[in-house]
């Protein structure tokens, strides 16, 4: 095993790949109403709000993103008015990038691209063109070179001489050929090219020169560094880091790190009562920080407005004898008062504040509504059907919603990392972000019973006179979503790894018997060269591709559920078989111990699990016992 081990390591690095499709290959379709997942905002609802254009700076990237996609970006033209710097930066990072086959990463989708200066010159053409313009250099770039080939005058030919499908721009310095194909969407890029430069000849003139120049591959690379680096600012973690997350530690190790966090977590708490989470409502754990990112662009949104707009603003979130105290009496005109830097100081800071607790409690109603029977225990109406994480959550709807807006926020990024390590080319999608979010809802889950039946080997302080919400509640402000998804990771994590070598020593222990199943597998490294490797170090090595390979060599040859049960646990990602309850190949995600403990039984209990296969030698043997059975009866 050594020897073997030390040969995969000159395996090529692909053992982080996955099939095609990544998550969205799996034969599990995601729950839409994960209650631990940011609330999709009705877009109606949101333009109501009098704060809409605070709100579209404060609500992340993330969840305005998918609101927008579920509403239709047309359909949200109110929405779309308000989005501009750095948030509509944030927010194409979602949504304008696709996988491309040819360049073998990312690119920008001239499609999507088409789609935003649809809906930018619904409000306007020199909208559309200031928006554009005020995106991040390579992302302008990697655009226009997807919308356009671009030939500098003279270079390609005098304008005589071009080709018929290619326009002079306005500024006679380029020819351009729009890439996009049907009429509609050529009517928008023509119109696109138009207000580019009529908003503004010389940049646009600019643009287009250094689209030309660059070379794209250099610009695209820096785009997507970018990019990467505002993701990362998001909670949406570099891949590699995602990936060295899922690594199997040592048990020892993790439980001593969570004992640590826990007594850190539980001294910062000194009231009894705020231990059984009897919290008062308060704003502080929220209002304490104001990203100067996002005050600086309310304040630039409010300086921007109308004077008597501005003011409507002031009016609703100052009292007037605040006004007058912040300006003096003299200033008593909308225009003067909106020139003072105080009041949009004050101002800014109220709005942000009002809008983020607005936020909060969108996200409380979403997890009250989803487990208000869960909390309630003498609602028999209705027998509870949700995970004790989920009921846990719904808990923190008595607490600060400053606690729950961060509690959810932290739940969310594990999901990213879990996402971008298993699919990185596709995990900002809708899909991926569902499964891997119902993924990590499973481990936490697990990790969240760990440690309720063993609270002291995590130094954690429960009374057991309390309702199993109220200490689940507890034990997850405690120990926290990011080491509750380790706890139960790595319980799922290790199940592939334990499958894999029941296999292998049952061929071993049997080799009569269990010949066909053939564990050792021929597999190419980097350097051209071939290794017979046991199936058992293909997985532990992460060659969950090569493992599968065998596994769908064998589908003939297992008894169906078995095959089912080993289809669905050898995978990066495990998933639960529903064929231990029912003869179905429907798969879930993990979420208890008593899941845990079916695949372990059933991989110690193998050989008989296989008994009834067609090529088992002791399958053979009972059906030659059978027939001679028959045999003598007729006799």
């Amino acid at each position: 095993m050594q020897n073997e081990n030390a040969s995969l390591r000159r395996l090529e690095d692909s053992r982080w790949g996955v099939e095609a499709g990544g998550l969205r290959n799996l034969p599990w379709k995601p729950d839409a109403d994960n209650p631990l997942a940011p609330p999709v905002l009705d877009i109606d609802w949101l333009v109501a709000q009098p704060l809409l254009p605070v709100l579209v700076e404060v609500v992340p990237a993330s969840v305005l993103h998918r609101s927008l996609m579920a509403h239709g970006l047309e359909d949200s033209l109110e929405v779309v008015e308000w989005l501009r710097g750095e948030q509509l930066q944030r927010v194409l990072d979602f949504d304008i990038w696709s996988e491309s086959s040819a360049l073998g990463s990312e690119d920008v989708s001239a499609s999507r691209v088409v789609e935003w200066f649809r809906a930018w010159l619904e409000v306007g053409p020199e909208f559309a063109a200031e928006r554009f313009f005020e995106l991040d250099e390579e992302t302008i770039v990697c655009a226009v070179t997807s919308l356009f080939e671009i030939q500098p005058e003279g270079m390609g030919g005098t304008a005589d001489e071009m080709p018929d499908d290619y326009v002079l721009t306005p500024d006679r310095k380029f020819h351009v050929k729009m890439r996009i194909e049907g009429e509609e969407e050529f009517e928008i890029v023509q119109q696109v090219l138009r207000a580019l430069y009529g908003r503004d000849v010389r940049l646009a003139s600019r643009v287009f020169a250094y689209s030309a120049m660059l070379v794209r591959q250099e610009t695209l690379e820096d785009a997507l560094r970018w990019r990467r680096g505002r993701l990362a600012d998001q909670g949406f973690v570099d891949v590699q880091e995602a990936r060295a997350s899922l690594r199997l530690r040592a048990e020892g190790s993790l439980r001593d790190a969570v004992r640590a966090h826990v007594k850190r977590e539980q001294a910062k708490v000194l009231d009894a009562e705020e231990r059984k989470l009897k919290f008062a409502k308060t704003e502080v754990a929220f209002m304490a920080d104001i990203e100067p990112e996002v005050f600086d662009a309310v304040a630039a949104r409010f300086r921007a407005m109308d004077p008597a707009d501005g003011f409507r603003y002031v009016a609703t979130l100052l009292e007037a004898g605040e006004i007058r105290r912040i300006v003096g009496s003299s200033a008593e005109d909308a225009e003067s008062i909106m020139d003072d830097d105080d009041i949009v100081k004050e101002v800014t800071e109220r709005a942000i504040l009002q809008a983020r607790a607005l936020m909060s409690r969108v996200y409380g109603l979403a997890a009250q509504a989803k487990a208000k029977n869960a909390t309630n225990p003498s609602n028999t109406a209705k027998p509870d059907t949700s995970m004790l994480v989920e009921r846990a959550v719904a808990v923190f709807e008595d607490a600060t919603e400053g606690d729950l807006l961060d509690l959810k926020s932290r739940m969310v990024r594990v999901s990213n990392a879990l996402a971008a390590a298993l699919a990185p080319s596709d995990f900002l999608t809708g899909e991926s972000f569902h499964r891997s979010l119902g993924i990590a809802r499973g481990a936490m889950n697990l990790g969240l019973e760990k440690v309720l039946a063993a609270p002291g080997d995590y130094a954690l302080d429960v009374d057991p006179s309390e309702f199993e919400e109220v200490r689940a509640a507890w034990a997850l402000k405690s120990v926290g979503p990011e080491f509750l998804f380790q706890l139960g990771w790595q319980s799922i994590a290790r199940l592939p790894l334990l499958l894999a070598e029941a296999f292998v020593s049952l061929e071993q222990a049997q080799p009569e018997a269990f010949a066909f199943l053939a564990t050792r597998r021929k597999v190419h490294t980097s350097d051209s060269s071939t290794l017979e490797v046991a199936v058992d170090a293909l997985v532990e090595a992460g060659r969950y591709v090569d493992a599968r390979k065998w596994l769908e060599g064998l589908e003939l040859h297992l008894p169906a559920p078995a095959f089912w049960v080993a289809n669905a646990v050898l995978n990066r990602a495990p998933l639960f078989p529903e064929a231990f309850e029912n003869a179905t190949r429907a798969l879930r995600p993990f979420c208890t111990a008593s899941e845990i403990a079916q695949v372990e039984r059933f991989a110690a209990s193998l050989a008989q699990n296989l008994a009834d296969s067609p090529h088992s030698a002791m399958a053979s043997s009972r059906q030659g016992e059978a027939s001679g059975a028959e045999s003598t009866a007729h006799a």
